[in-house]
């Protein structure tokens, strides 16, 4: 994937390298729907640039609850074929999830919703995504 931004006009003047890189671990906080909303918006710009080369996109979204419908993706242009929900038990396992997906280096997005954990633990899927295999 190149190291090329998302290209949102209204956001990018606003960060320090003026875009938000592609390839790259993000950190989303703030209330659930507007990250719920931010981040698929990320996965679809992600999404088309890998369907223009031809390539299926694939994102693994991980999270403890059973809210999330993949056919409400359908209303931000995404095809929720696309995508694999892990539900988890709990923030750790949703971390190790979102670690082994990283490593993988086979999918375009991966997505990890979770409330409260220790910065320690919080690392790990850094260290998949630094270790330049996602």
């Amino acid at each position: 994937m190149s190291n090329g931004s998302y290209d949102f006009q209204q956001i990018d003047p606003a960060l320090p390298w003026h875009g938000l890189p592609i390839s790259g671990l993000h950190e989303i906080y703030g209330d659930v729907i507007s990250g719920i909303g931010f981040s698929t918006a990320l996965i679809v710009k992600a999404s088309k640039i890998y369907e223009e080369k031809n390539i299926r996109p694939q994102i693994l979204w991980c999270q403890k609850e059973d809210d999330l419908c993949a056919q409400g993706f359908y209303e931000f242009g995404m095809d929720p074929n696309n995508l694999i929900i892990a539900k988890c038990a709990n923030s750790n396992d949703v971390l190790w999830a979102m670690e082994e997906g990283l490593k993988s280096n086979c999918l375009t997005a991966v997505v990890g919703k979770i409330d409260k954990i220790s910065k320690i633990t919080f690392l790990d899927p850094f260290a998949a995504a630094a270790s330049g295999v996602s």
